[in-house]
């Protein structure tokens, strides 16, 4: 009946007490248990020790003084831990855990802080790091002998209620509330933003001189586009000016030839009319003498003088093709 009470009230004080909560036993974790023959004198004290002053088993108590420490301060730290814990950490039925012994004492291994150690036996109990492991359990100490060692341990907390344990995971917490961490992260961020900020302004850089050399690149090309078609322009007025004086001089050339043609027309009716005029000439002469001589019955004779007839035209000096200027393209 009284065994009955007990865990009907170890219940509700669980039930009804927020900060407390429920560890499962582990029977077959051999670190509980210690070979008692090899034992010293001031182990088995302390365990005697422990057992009066706590309602737990021998066998824990066992374990708990062969950690490393037997001192007086030693029991004093690991009595005073194991009562806190068996407020707040109970077994399946609800009795206080029978390793809270072995957590307190192991948190009290390394310090004569009771702060220090109720923090490493809550992060033994709540944080996922395992007394059992040397890793875990020198962790624990390293967080809870930190200024920000509260911070650190509800992290550490947090993180393992969502299911993330393990020392990986308690050391992301210390890196989020360690100054020094902080201030060293704080630095890395600095600089990586300083080289993005650079690295920004560099290519900013780069682009606007690419811009540039484009834009040059551009004018530099409007510029020859210009002068060509400024060259070309030029080659049409000039052929057309070489076409114009060549046309000029074909039509001066076709001037001369006519002027040379007609030339050689009048040459030629100036020649024809000559000859013309020096064959009625003859006949006129020869009808004139036939006329004398039959009349004067050739009495007389005398020279004559051959004179030109009025009216007749002397031909004009003859040029021919030959003689102008070669023509020149």
């Amino acid at each position: 009946m009284k065994l009955t009470l007990g865990v009907l009230l170890s219940v509700l004080f669980v039930t009804v007490n927020a900060n407390a909560y429920v560890v499962a036993d582990d029977d077959n974790d051999s670190s509980i248990y210690v070979n008692e023959d090899t034992m010293s004198y001031q182990q088995r004290e302390c365990s005697d020790f422990l057992y009066q002053n706590l309602n737990t088993m021998s066998s824990k108590t066992d374990v708990a003084c062969t950690r490393g420490r037997t001192d007086i301060r030693f029991q004093d730290c690991t009595i005073y831990l194991t009562k806190h814990l068996n407020s707040r950490a109970f077994d399946k039925n609800g009795y206080p855990h029978k390793k809270n012994v072995i957590y307190a004492a192991e948190a009290c291994l390394n310090t004569n802080s009771f702060e220090v150690a109720m923090c490493a036996s809550e992060l033994f109990l709540r944080g996922g790091l395992y007394v059992s492991n040397p890793r875990d359990a020198t962790d624990a100490m390293r967080i809870c002998n930190t200024p920000q060692a509260s911070l650190v341990k509800n992290c550490v907390i947090n993180k393992a209620d969502r299911g993330q344990y393990g020392v990986q995971h308690a050391m992301k917490c210390v890196e989020e509330h360690d100054p020094i961490v902080k201030e060293r992260k704080e630095r890395e961020r600095r600089r990586i933003e300083e080289e993005k900020r650079r690295a920004a302004e560099q290519a900013r850089l780069e682009e606007q001189r690419r811009q540039q050399e484009a834009q040059r690149a551009a004018e530099q090309r409007r510029i020859e586009a210009q002068r060509e078609a400024q060259r070309r322009a030029d080659e049409q007025r000039r052929l057309e000016e070489q076409r114009r004086q060549s046309q000029t001089q074909n039509q001066e050339q076709v001037r001369r030839q006519e002027e040379l043609r007609k030339q050689e027309e009048a040459r030629k009716q100036a020649e024809e009319q000559k000859r013309k005029q020096e064959e009625d000439k003859k006949k006129q002469s020869s009808s004139t003498g036939s006329k004398g001589s039959s009349s004067s019955g050739g009495n007389s004779t005398g020279s004559t003088t051959q004179t030109e007839e009025p009216g007749v035209i002397p031909p004009p000096p003859t040029t021919t093709i030959d003689d102008l200027p070669a023509f020149e393209e």
